[in-house]
């Protein structure tokens, strides 16, 4: 007898020393073989198909439940008392896949070292005091000088003063040369336009204007 037919045959009983009424027992009585037989005919309808049972339609006759949700519900809760390190197993190593995933959208491309080239903005030959053409400046660039063809050994002078374009001021002496040489002198002021003015004597000069850029590439230095 299972728990449901159980309990409606307690109810009857009960009833019926209470009111004393046959009437209602009746009722039960029919309740309990109209559950019974409905039972009875499913279980033996399913085996006449040739199917079987199965653990839930087993679940759901013999435990009395009210659905197959119900008995689904009660199967899966077995599961989990019996297996319960399995169960473990199992989320950690799903848990472990979409952290694997996460990781694996998540990384960055490498970035490109950088280096700073030089790029050659004007260059101006010239014997005796002169001055350059105006030219754009960036926060940092630099001189590349030489002095050459001296008429008399220590007879040379060279001197390089940079000055505003827009008002002619002197900003900075970068090179004050006697003689020959070359060398590079470097500047570093607010972006603006320059130009350079040139004292000389009894020498040639060259001066070349470069500015700083950054690059993927090594340029020459």
């Amino acid at each position: 007898m299972t728990p449901r037919i159980g309990a409606l045959a307690a109810r009857m009983r009960s009833h019926s020393r209470k009111h004393h009424t046959v009437g209602h027992s009746s009722l039960l009585s029919n309740d309990i073989q109209s559950i019974a037989s409905s039972r009875f005919h499913s279980r033996a309808a399913a085996q006449r198909r040739g199917r079987p049972i199965g653990t839930i339609g087993r679940y759901y006759l013999v435990h009395g439940l009210r659905s197959v949700a119900e008995s689904r519900s009660l199967i899966v809760a077995r599961v989990l008392r019996k297996f319960p390190v399995l169960i473990l197993l199992i989320v950690a190593l799903a848990c472990a896949m979409v952290l694997a995933s996460c990781g694996r959208k998540a990384a960055k491309p490498v970035e490109q070292p950088k280096y700073v080239i030089w790029r050659m903005v004007g260059s101006w030959p010239g014997h005796g005091s002169s001055q350059t053409e105006s030219f754009e400046g960036t926060e940092e660039w630099r001189i590349r000088w030489e002095t050459r063809n001296e008429k008399s050994p220590g007879a040379g002078r060279f001197r390089v003063t940079v000055r505003s374009a827009v008002s002619g001021r002197a900003i900075e002496v970068p090179i004050d040369h006697d003689g020959l040489g070359h060398d590079i002198a470097y500047v570093t002021e607010q972006p603006r336009y320059y130009y350079l003015g040139i004292d000389s004597r009894d020498v040639d000069w060259t001066v070349t204007v470069e500015e700083a850029a950054l690059s993927s590439k090594p340029g020459a230095e």
